[in-house]
């Protein structure tokens, strides 16, 4: 994940609130990621709906994470 920001967003100050944004919202589940309900809806929505719903305090990378989750494989 951490390449694909580095590549679709050259913008070093983006970058860095990304990164901030995961540390402190995604991996210490704060706020809605922190929701019994988020883990629940996690096996029954598809991805771009899980983080359109539930993107909480990540608002940077949340844009960047459903462009790329709506892609076709």
């Amino acid at each position: 994940k951490l390449d694909c920001i580095e590549r679709l967003l050259p913008d070093k100050n983006i970058q860095d609130k990304i990164n901030k944004e995961l540390i402190i919202s995604c991996k210490k589940a704060v706020g809605d990621f922190g929701r019994k309900m988020a883990t629940r809806a996690a096996h029954t929505l598809l991805p771009a709906e899980w983080w359109s719903t539930y993107r909480g305090g990540c608002p940077n990378f949340a844009r960047i994470t459903i462009c790329i989750l709506s892609q076709s494989p």
